[in-house]
């Protein structure tokens, strides 16, 4: 049976409006009999707060309380409905994806001298005359044709032009332990993961190619549909592919040391060309672009778990604990060293939210008893 209590706990979390202690008692709920299915079926039933205000719940107690004390998602993710669905994925999977032993490791087992927090809102944006403005949570700026709240950086339109303007571009750089989200002039919608930069110009020209290049990292694109610009296309250049668009949203990870480019189609249809070889992408297919050769080969992939970071989570599907590792040093900003190389190929599967300290995911991995953390200052040394 669900209380009133479990059921605002639950919906508190898939809204990520939940506190630390709230998530350790939903989850030892969770553990106990049948009460994973009971979840799975109240999320099903369940599945976003707007469906909720349509049950019986509005005009319920427990609603009201809901309604007091949770928070609507903010406006940069539009589709937190998919951030729902992946955080049920990642409670679950915190009681049954993750290797156990019979007796598992406390949380303080890890040998720390100091707590790691997640990642934040902020980047640096320079400007077209090489100045650069810091943007982080706390700070606000402005000129006529941009503004940013130091959460969310936004463009607009200059207007009704009598000549062809100049173009001038701005570079968004996303550090490590960092994310931003930014909408373009054209209404694009992109949201940067941490150690990424973007190019891209100030405004566009209606009826001419929209060009953007993701210098390095990844960056989520939600493109504003072509028909609302004259039919101009939208192409993001990216090292050694470029990426054709009409109107779609596609994932790309691109960074820096990496050997290849993938580029995730979520919805639409995108075209993927190293210059040698062109691909068409539908949804639900990725590219692998090499940087060595001329290579594009396409697979079938599962997007929930390539776009997880945007909507919070970490996914984990039978991945290595040195790629694990890196992925945690770019949002907690930390560096990593390996006493026993051998630890690198150790393979984890979890999904796991984004927010909290870096001590808590690498709590979950000590759990399997095959290996250790210490962490002293900003440097994480695995035994």
């Amino acid at each position: 049976m669900i209380t009133d209590h479990i059921e605002i706990l639950i919906i508190k979390y898939c809204t990520n409006q939940i506190s630390t202690e709230e998530i350790v008692e939903l989850t030892q709920w969770v553990k106990q009999d049948d009460n994973l299915d009971l979840f799975s079926d109240f999320i099903k039933v369940n599945f976003t707060l707007e469906e909720l205000k349509m049950t019986t719940h509005s005009n319920s107690d427990v609603w009201k309380v809901i309604k007091k004390h949770i928070q609507q998602p903010r406006v940069k993710n539009a589709y937190w409905k998919y951030a729902v669905a992946a955080s049920v994925l990642a409670l679950i999977s915190l009681v049954l994806l993750l290797p156990k032993k019979e007796s598992e490791t406390p949380v303080d087992s890890i040998v720390t001298k100091n707590t790691i927090e997640s990642g934040t809102d902020k980047a640096i944006l320079t400007l077209s005359d090489g100045s650069t403005v810091a943007l982080e949570k706390g700070s606000t700026y402005a000129t006529d044709n941009l503004k940013s709240d130091g959460e969310v950086l936004v463009y607009s339109p200059s207007g009704e032009v009598t000549e062809r303007p100049k173009i001038a571009y701005n570079y968004l750089t996303v550090p490590r332990g960092g994310e931003f989200f930014l909408q373009l002039a054209d209404k694009t919608r992109i949201w940067m993961n941490s150690e990424s930069k973007l190019k891209y110009p100030v405004e566009f020209i209606d009826g001419e190619t929209r060009h953007v290049e993701l210098v390095y990292g990844e960056a989520y694109f939600e493109v504003s549909k072509s028909s609302a610009h004259k039919g101009s296309k939208f192409i993001v250049g990216t090292k050694v592919q470029d990426v054709e668009v009409l109107g779609t949203e596609f994932n790309i990870k691109a960074y820096d040391g990496n050997d290849y480019i993938l580029t995730t189609l979520v919805e639409g249809k995108i075209a993927v060309t190293n210059g040698v070889a062109l691909e068409t992408l539908t949804p639900g297919l990725q590219s692998k672009v090499s940087i060595k050769d001329d290579n594009i080969s396409l697979s079938k992939v599962d997007v929930t778990y390539e776009t997880a970071w945007k909507n919070g989570l970490f996914v984990f599907e039978n991945d290595k604990l040195g790629d694990i590792m890196v992925t945690l040093s770019r949002w907690y900003d930390v560096d990593v060293i390996f006493t026993n190389m051998a630890k690198k190929e150790m393979v984890f599967s979890g999904k796991l939210p984004r927010e909290g300290t870096i001590n808590n995911i690498l709590s979950k991995i000590e759990q399997t008893g095959d290996v250790k953390f210490t962490i002293t200052d900003k440097l994480i040394t695995v035994n």
